[in-house]
């Protein structure tokens, strides 16, 4: 997750009190991106654990991650409706900054795929202030890159989506190495960018293009909602509604 990659590259350090736990969501994390099912009920465990402060708001964040990756939007959303910033920002005062980005961008990707438009459209703004700061092809550059694409998506900006999936798409095989220490999603942001990217192909006439990168995607996710998308999409039962016809939210 992005924002435990941020605390170790700035190499904050709070002591035993904070570094256990740290210690324990990097390991859920980890089991995450293998197997979002077992990671679950480990999550909600972890939930109810005593922590310093922030703690609990980064697990809700984790915990959004693994609902979206099992289909479950409207979980995922809530779960990030549930974070406290403050508590965040007071976890590593020193990157107030940092972390307040790492919370909007958090925010506006599971608003946007819960289909909160309105409560992700009023920060979006702030996201794109934000993502400016950072260069397209670093990590935390191109996820907020990322996100903001897939707001536009949900929004029916079809046109912008396209733009910065494929700037993600460019961009994610290009993080540098050390970054790549530091954070296990690479791969999974380029399989989630290439199948939004293959549904906008499909909305557009492009059907052959489309399917060989959603058939891709899925391969690339196993265990999740992914996987499952080019069956359902067959049957007209795919777990990502099609973009809109036309922008949802005039001015986004």
């Amino acid at each position: 997750m992005i924002v435990e990659a941020a605390m170790i590259a700035v190499g904050t350090y709070w002591g035993a009190f904070h570094f256990v736990p740290l210690l324990r969501r990097i390991r859920l994390e980890r089991l995450l991106r293998k197997n979002a099912a077992a990671a679950l009920p480990l999550i909600r465990k972890e939930l109810g654990r005593n922590g310093p402060t922030g703690h609990r708001d980064v697990v809700g964040f984790l915990l959004a991650e693994c609902l979206f990756l099992l289909g479950d939007f409207t979980g995922a959303m809530e779960s990030v409706r549930n974070v406290d910033p403050r508590a965040l920002q007071r976890m590593a005062p020193m990157f107030g900054g940092l972390m307040r980005l790492l919370y909007v961008n958090g925010m506006v990707y599971f608003l946007s795929v819960g289909g909160d438009l309105a409560g992700a459209a009023a920060l979006v703004d702030e996201l794109h202030r934000a993502s400016a700061r950072w260069r397209v092809r670093s990590f935390l550059g191109t996820a907020v890159r990322d996100t903001l694409a897939t707001f536009y998506y949900h929004s029916g900006h079809r046109t912008r989506a396209r733009q910065l999936f494929e700037e993600c798409l460019a961009a994610w095989p290009r993080v540098s190495f050390s970054e790549r220490l530091l954070h296990d999603g690479v791969e999974r942001g380029l399989a989630i960018s290439r199948y939004y990217l293959g549904r906008l192909d499909l909305a557009e006439g492009r059907m052959d293009q489309g399917l060989a990168r959603i058939a891709e995607s899925a391969r690339q996710l196993p265990g999740t909602f992914f996987a499952e998308e080019p069956g359902r999409l067959a049957h007209g039962t795919e777990w990502i509604p099609c973009p809109p016809p036309k922008p949802r939210l005039s001015g986004s």
